[in-house]
């Protein structure tokens, strides 16, 4: 048999190298969770979309992201020279959102006898909360892959259907559409959760991780190697890196100040008592998914987005 293992990322390359499961690998390095993402996957035009995205939002030039994500992406492109492709992934957002995606793409390929399976892990024997692939060691791969998870056509058409909202204008059916399968997708649901909860409040317009950012840069902790050390360890959930969330702290500084560390302004204070709406004053124009972060605004008190009363295409929510 011929395997191509599709992994997570370069962090889980290391542990599958030696837990020696047998078969190719290549390497997921995009990160779809963060900026526009045009519908087609693995299109020309997509790729110019993302690498844009990538070079304003990571300081990424095009020569290197075509090297090691367009050009990675190939080897998934020769999945005819394989028997079965194996999908690594994990319970985040981050691993749920690259998940669907790489399975829309997969929607629209003529796969024939190719079998397409998942692993996708979370919940453990033996562990007391949700673990992650560079988490656990190297000998469980071997019985992961064993128990795979067979995909079948109808798992391939949702993708491409959630995929299809994901990357449209209007994204407030995917937790819906993410619990009708959570048989099969069982981390979909609260993955969709966390991706709702980071468009801007109702309350102040900062988004449920700029909040905790500003609370923790409010309780005193001033560092900035800290306060995205805390935010890794406690907010695990969207399965960020580092680099994402000194990202999320630079598009805070407005509402800072730095004076040996950085501590909450009058503005920042104004706006985490609900006074004002930090929305008017951020500085960045983001993409989540198919819509602009200022197109939605997330209603905790009712738990779904609402269309902002600032957005031209403004319409009734639905009921």
């Amino acid at each position: 048999m011929a395997y191509l293992h599709v992994l997570n990322g370069d962090a889980t390359l290391h542990l599958f190298e030696e837990a020696g499961v047998p078969g190719n690998k290549m390497i997921w390095r995009e990160v779809l969770a963060e900026g526009r993402v045009p519908e087609t996957i693995g299109a020309e035009s997509f790729w110019e979309v993302r690498s844009s995205f990538f070079e304003s939002f990571f300081d990424v030039e095009e020569e290197e992201y075509h090297t090691l994500t367009v050009e990675e992406f190939e080897k998934v492109e020769a999945f005819s020279e394989y028997d079965e492709i194996i999908l690594w992934f994990e319970y985040d957002l981050f691993c749920q959102l690259n998940m669907m995606a790489l399975l829309s793409w997969f929607a629209r390929q003529h796969l024939g006898n190719i079998r397409l399976s998942l692993v996708c892990i979370g919940e453990l024997p033996g562990y007391d909360q949700l673990m992650g692939l560079g988490e656990i060691p190297s000998s469980l791969y071997g019985a992961l892959f064993e128990a795979r998870q067979p995909l079948y056509r109808e798992d391939l058409d949702f993708a491409q259907e959630f995929w299809a909202t994901y990357s449209s204008d209007d994204p407030r059916a995917l937790f819906k559409m993410a619990e009708e399968k959570i048989n099969t997708f069982p981390y979909l649901p609260a993955a969709i959760s966390a991706h709702l909860r980071r468009f801007p409040s109702m309350n102040n317009g900062l988004n449920v991780i700029e909040d905790k950012m500003m609370k923790i840069v409010h309780s005193g902790i001033s560092d900035r190697q800290q306060i995205v050390g805390q935010i890794l360890r406690e907010d695990k959930e969207f399965g960020f890196g580092d680099w994402q969330y000194f990202v999320y702290l630079k598009n805070l500084y407005p509402l800072l100040q730095d004076e040996d560390g950085l501590s909450v302004n009058e503005l920042g204070e104004k706006v985490l008592s609900g006074k004002e709406d930090f929305v008017k004053w951020a500085r960045h124009d983001y993409f989540l998914g198919g819509v602009h972060f200022k197109s939605y605004r997330w209603d905790e008190k009712q738990q779904r987005l609402i269309r902002s009363e600032d957005d031209p295409e403004n319409n009734e929510d639905p009921e």
